[in-house]
């Protein structure tokens, strides 16, 4: 593991994971599916940084209220 420290967390971890594992149950249980990686959940907390970064970015100039 690389001594690289990560910005705040915008998700919680414990519980993206248990999401990510609670639909593979659903929907693909014959995979058996038990952990997450710290990758998995750095790249899902990489997406959402990004796609906030656009969304606000793209926000109009009008109103005090962020909505999407």
């Amino acid at each position: 593991m690389s001594n690289r420290t990560r910005p705040a967390c915008l998700i919680n971890r414990a519980e993206t994971r248990r999401f990510i594992l609670a639909q593979f149950d659903k929907q693909r249980p014959q995979v058996g599916m038990t952990r997450v990686s710290a990758q998995a959940l750095d790249q899902i907390e990489f997406w959402l940084r990004n796609k906030l970064r656009d969304e606000v970015h793209r926000h109009p100039s009008l109103g005090r209220t962020f909505k999407l």
